[in-house]
């Protein structure tokens, strides 16, 4: 179940083509800024943001999404990192390159990727940004997670994950979905996932926890963490120890968080 909110002044133009994926592909899609050749605000689509309840679904008519975490710091507050699985048809991913977080930040292909983390008026953000379109017809599944830094996810306020069409740098989200812990001792959550139906995709609220961190959750979808294998020297040196696999290794290192990109005012 969820709730449609609306935006004022809807656009009578058709002026973006049609839609490329979903259950209304092929269909005429209405403009919304800031491509809108009627102007802005007054010009704007009338927009519907889903808000989600666990376990509902929504169709996504976007080739491209960015799928944000978002989360109010302070004393005391966990940081939060954003990561994704490539699933296939098995719900596994088909190497440990599917897996795509702080310290793997882009997959091979390009088409799924971390974004910088932001701060804005409402907290701090980490994105990750997928190509849905694009992806090959193996990737059954992308599975959006969050990881906490130190603490478990019941000291992290209002976190959410925000679900945006990636043609546009702003706007109002397509689904958003306010992610709660159910036990307290979660530090890693599966936010949501998007999989594919039919000739489209869709999204759907998860809000699954692990207290067993990034690795127990990279686990449960099939990377490899317990077969030995070389390792190099700074994987040693980061480690302390040969790690056991190079994602232990990438996961346990040191995080690489990137540069804090500011909104502005």
């Amino acid at each position: 179940m969820y709730m449609n909110f609306r935006l004022p002044a809807p656009c009578p133009a058709l002026c973006r083509g049609t839609v490329p994926l979903g259950p209304y592909r092929g269909r005429a899609r209405p403009c919304r800024p800031p491509r809108c050749p009627h102007g802005s605000p007054a010009g704007r689509m009338t927009v519907m943001t889903h808000t989600m309840l666990k376990g509902s679904n929504v169709p996504v008519d976007a080739a491209a999404v960015r799928a944000v975490l978002r989360w109010t710091p302070g004393a005391g507050v966990p940081d939060v990192d954003a990561s994704a699985l490539l699933l296939g048809a098995s719900g596994r991913v088909r190497s440990d390159e599917d897996f795509v977080f702080y310290n793997q930040p882009r997959h091979p292909s390009g088409l799924v990727r971390r974004l910088p983390k932001r701060s804005v008026p409402e907290g701090l953000t980490d994105t990750i940004e997928a190509d849905l379109g694009a992806l090959d017809a193996s990737v059954d599944q992308v599975v959006i997670a969050a990881s906490s830094d130190g603490a478990a996810f019941e000291q992290v306020p209002d976190l959410r994950i925000l679900l945006f069409d990636a043609a546009f740098a702003d706007g109002e989200p397509l689904a958003v979905f306010d992610v709660r812990p159910e036990t307290g001792e979660e530090t890693a959550i599966i936010c949501g996932e998007l999989y594919r139906r039919g000739e489209g995709w869709k999204f759907r609220a998860v809000g699954q926890g692990y207290p067993t961190g990034l690795i127990g959750l990279a686990t449960a979808f099939g990377i490899s963490v317990d077969e030995s294998e070389a390792t190099d020297a700074r994987s040693k040196a980061c480690f302390g120890r040969e790690p056991v696999t190079r994602i232990q290794s990438l996961i346990r290192c040191q995080r690489t968080t990137g540069t804090l990109v500011s909104a502005g005012p």
